[in-house]
């Protein structure tokens, strides 16, 4: 066996295209190919599914990934003499996560229905001490997130699992790359594989970021499936978690309500008083009241159920989130900044909080951050795609980046009053006034009353500095505020 095929092999895994890695690696396809064939006879089994696009690892070739990592791994560390041996000074073996507290599992009365998932112990792929140390430390990083998630049902046993998570650590000199991958228990399919690359000097702080997103991307693939595969099912033949998800993920849907309110109207008869029929209410209330900030009848019922889902389990982050997002818009924003702080103490990493943590730092002035979360919640949050740019193009304008604030916004995504005002009045001051006066033409239905009202309920933080500050824009666009 050629040595360079084990390379050839982990970089193919990698980009799961042949052109990709034949360029990386500087061969021809072709030679790349007759390498791969050659391990693959070598094994003396198939590696890779070439009738996939992109192309796909077999079971086998999942397997000798492993192996072939490994094998170069301790090749290098051989040439490298030893560069480990003083790591550990660097990176202390302590365990780096912030504690997250349980949520009451008693009061989780669908948690029977949901699938279950399992956590592997880490392996390190040199089976050096402070590999070792970083996997016990990532592979308890990774309990804590799935074992909050309102999606799985974390247990311990392997045989009583649908989903295990399993992943590897490798080290190189002050550098490393952890990858993480899910499978399906039963036949050993791969789900989803990430791979995330780390400093030694930022790991305690990478930690938490690699385990949230892991997680959160498993979570938002599943509750996908889960969704596809009943949402054609009458709500009254569902179990409560399927309803649960079915309005959860068509709340950033527009013109979803026919698919929520049947959902919600389920879950209400099955148990009025579940903490989490009320926070996808309250959810569902919120969204609603988005899209038409006029309608202070839903703001006030989107309150009202966040403080009946918060009541009902106190620990439960979601909820109370919502309560700070509700209470924000209600103008309470020292209620809503008590709530944020609440949240940040019992889940300091949550992904699922970006949005809601943007909003009330917009609030509060903290406008860099809330523009880094906004940001942030394009990866996270990606069914509220159409709502997170308007708030990031209100950022960006309060920081007087114009041009950036006028780009960040997409009108077929986000065709709202303010969403075209302050687009507007960001081409007008980077003096782009021909754009501005076609986008002012073609947007019939903008007119400044229109704005004025939906503008400041949707913003009710914009204090009158700032309100000025954009009708500045919009006369440089000949729309006058009155």
């Amino acid at each position: 066996m050629d040595i360079k095929a084990l390379g050839d092999f982990i970089c193919l895994a990698e980009h799961k295209h042949f052109g990709a890695a034949a360029h990386e690696r500087n061969i021809t396809v072709s030679g790349l190919s007759r390498r791969i064939k050659s391990l693959e006879q070598w094994v003396g089994t198939s590696l890779v599914n070439r009738n996939e696009t992109p192309i796909e690892l077999t079971e086998a070739g999942i397997e000798f990934l492993k192996l072939a990592s490994e094998i170069l791994n301790h090749l290098k560390g051989a040439e490298e003499k030893g560069k480990l041996k003083f790591a550990s000074v660097l990176f202390p073996s302590v365990h780096a996560t912030a504690p997250i507290k349980t949520l009451n599992q008693n009061k989780f009365t669908i948690a029977q229905t949901r699938p279950t998932i399992t956590i592997k112990p880490f392996h390190s792929l040199s089976r050096e001490s402070l590999e070792i140390d970083l996997c016990t430390t990532l592979t308890r990083a990774l309990s804590l997130h799935f074992g909050e998630s309102f999606i799985f049902d974390y247990v311990r046993t392997e045989r009583e699992s649908e989903y295990l998570v399993d992943g590897s650590v490798l080290c190189n000199g002050l550098e490393g790359n952890i990858t993480l991958q899910i499978a399906q228990a039963q036949n050993g399919r791969l789900v989803l594989s990430r791979k995330y690359g780390f400093k030694f000097d930022d790991f305690v702080n990478k930690l938490e970021e690699i385990a949230a997103d892991f997680a959160w991307t498993i979570s938002y693939q599943l509750r996908r499936l889960i969704v596809d595969s009943v949402k054609r099912i009458p709500p009254d033949q569902r179990t409560n978690v399927e309803n649960f998800l079915v309005a959860h993920e068509a709340i950033g849907i527009p013109g979803s309500g026919s698919l929520i309110r049947p959902a919600l109207e389920r879950l209400r008869r099955a148990e009025p008083d579940a903490y989490w029929f009320h926070h996808i209410a309250s959810a569902h209330e919120l969204v609603s009241w988005s899209m038409k900030p006029s309608d202070t009848v839903r703001l006030t019922a989107a309150r009202k159920y966040s403080e009946a889902a918060e009541s009902s389990n106190p620990d439960y982050y979601p909820g109370i989130m919502l309560s700070a997002v509700s209470a924000c818009f209600d103008r309470d924003f020292a209620m809503a900044d008590d709530k944020l702080s609440r949240v940040l103490e019992i889940a300091p990493n949550d992904t699922m909080n970006t949005i809601g943590t943007g909003i009330i730092n917009l609030a509060l002035g903290k406008t860099e951050a809330a523009l880094h979360l906004f940001r942030k919640a394009k990866k996270y949050e990606p069914g509220l795609l159409w709502y997170s740019p308007v708030y990031a193009a209100q950022a960006l304008y309060q920081l007087e980046r114009y041009e950036e604030a006028a780009n960040e916004i997409d009108l077929r995504r986000s065709p709202f009053p303010d969403a075209v005002a302050i687009r507007l009045a960001a081409l007008a001051q980077v003096g782009n006034l021909d754009q501005a006066r076609v986008l002012r033409t073609a947007q019939q239905y903008f007119t400044p009353s229109s704005w004025k009202r939906f503008y400041l309920a949707r913003f009710p933080f914009a204090d009158s500095a700032f309100t000025d500050h954009l009708v500045e824009g919009l006369h440089k666009a000949d729309i006058n505020i009155v």
